[in-house]
């Protein structure tokens, strides 16, 4: 798994600033935003399927996380 963000909490709190910016980053590399299931959102790419997970770390944080395979596609 890789960091590719950290967002603020009130962000994470609103949940849909949270999805429009995940989706934004991992739709830059080409990845097309399927659903959203509890803390773990969809993405496919060519037949893949790549899963990002977000995380409150600390009051001021959220962790988004996903696959190495994010970028190689």
């Amino acid at each position: 798994m890789e960091c590719i963000s950290s967002i603020h909490p009130t962000t994470y709190r609103s949940g849909g600033l949270l999805l429009k910016q995940v989706k934004q980053m991992i739709g830059s590399n080409g990845w097309e935003f399927k659903e959203k299931e509890g803390s773990g959102l969809f993405f496919e790419k060519e037949g893949k399927r790549l899963i990002a997970a977000t995380q409150m770390r600390t009051k001021k944080y959220v962790l988004v996380q996903v696959q190495n395979t994010f970028k190689e596609l």
